[in-house]
């Protein structure tokens, strides 16, 4: 059976009121879409996942969580923050296999809620196509069943079909360069090259990039609906900013050991074995091997230097 969504950060339908950011009692409540509702995870161990649209830092000690199926809505602890443009899981009992309301409310003001029915999938995620907002957030073929990827980047949906350049297939797209750990603030320098390996255009759509450390991190594509990109040719994708193509920052690179890997709606295209790459180096790839560089070279032909 279909799910049937209902967002009332952006429809007037499911009630909710409108207005910006407002006080209350000396505190600040977020504005409706200054958080977003991302991911629901039906089965297992369940919880929901929200995103900050915002270039601020929010607080959820002011903000309430409630869950509910057939019965009373539930209220679920929040606290701590959300960084601007990264998401934060928020654990919770159970939510309802039948169908439910999850709502995000401050001071009993709306700031988004989301009516889903049957589970037909054990995680129900957002499109990770585009940076999660309120106007995606409103669209019910922006939902999808996915694996899940608790407080990383959502894997784009699939239900995109692009004339013209095929989606790149296994070898096609490499990756060649990445700077994960660069002089001053992370999210103003990290990005990953990629090389186009391809003897013909492909396009992007569908691609995430997938970090395994310590933990698993996933980074979807911000580009234009079926970008396409050029054979023989360096793409750098930077973690993060206004400009497109780029990566949905969530928490960023890993600075230590790590194994990179580029997926197409699920498929393998590359794996990376990253081991360099220091504070203000590059991880570059050259003559068939990965090296260390102090002249990180975006766009541009690798060179290895001390």
């Amino acid at each position: 059976m279909r799910r049937v969504l209902c967002f009332a950060a952006a429809t007037a339908a499911c009630g909710a009121p409108s207005g910006g950011a407002f006080e209350s009692d000396g505190r600040v409540c977020p504005a409706l879409g200054d958080l977003v509702i991302t991911e629901l995870a039906i089965r297992g161990v369940s919880y929901v996942e929200v995103y900050n649209t915002t270039a601020r830092v929010l607080s959820l000690d002011d903000v309430a969580l409630s869950v509910a199926g057939s019965g009373a809505p539930r209220r679920v602890e929040t606290s701590g923050e959300v960084a601007a443009g990264d998401y934060r899981v928020v654990p919770v009992a159970a939510l309802a296999d039948a169908g439910g309301v999850v709502a995000l409310a401050c001071d009993d003001r709306m700031l988004d809620e989301v009516r889903y029915s049957a589970a037909e999938s054990d995680v129900w995620a957002l499109d990770g196509a585009n940076p999660p907002d309120a106007a995606a957030n409103d669209i019910v073929d922006n939902w999808c069943g996915q694996p899940g990827t608790a407080g990383g980047g959502n894997a784009p949906c699939g239900n995109r079909v692009c004339d013209g350049a095929a989606k790149p297939r296994r070898g096609e797209l490499l990756v060649n360069e990445v700077m994960r750990d660069p002089v001053g603030a992370d999210a103003d320098g990290e990005w990953v090259e990629l090389y186009v390996a391809a003897d013909a255009s492909v396009t992007l759509d569908g691609l995430v990039v997938e970090e395994v450390a310590s933990s698993t991190r996933r980074f979807s594509l911000v580009a234009p609906p079926c970008f396409e990109v050029e054979p023989r040719t360096l793409v750098v994708l930077p973690l993060g900013g206004e400009e497109e193509p780029r990566l949905v920052r969530g928490s960023g690179l890993f600075n230590d050991d790590a194994v990179l890997t580029l997926r197409v709606d699920g498929a393998l295209i590359d794996r990376a074995d990253i081991t360099c790459g220091r504070a203000g180096t590059s991880c570059a790839w050259v003559d068939d091997t990965w090296c260390e560089t102090t002249n990180p070279t975006p766009g541009k032909e690798n060179h290895c230097a001390p």
